[in-house]
């Protein structure tokens, strides 16, 4: 995977704090993080089409 991270699906547990030695890595030691800009953008996006399309009953696009 390039400039990705592998995160084991399964329980929600521990994801906190695999998130908060991420970020104190990329701020102290300028290790990546994760997710990257983009990704966390279109993240948003769907989930804001998400949110439009249940409260319109309408398909709401996102560009990839």
């Amino acid at each position: 995977m390039r400039g990705r991270w592998a995160i084991a699906q399964g329980g929600r547990r521990g994801l906190f704090k695999l998130d908060t030695e991420n970020v104190v890595a990329h701020l102290l030691d300028g290790e990546p993080l994760y997710v990257n800009l983009a990704d966390s953008f279109y993240a948003l996006q769907v989930a804001e089409a998400l949110r439009q399309a249940a409260r319109t009953g309408q398909v709401v696009l996102v560009d990839p």
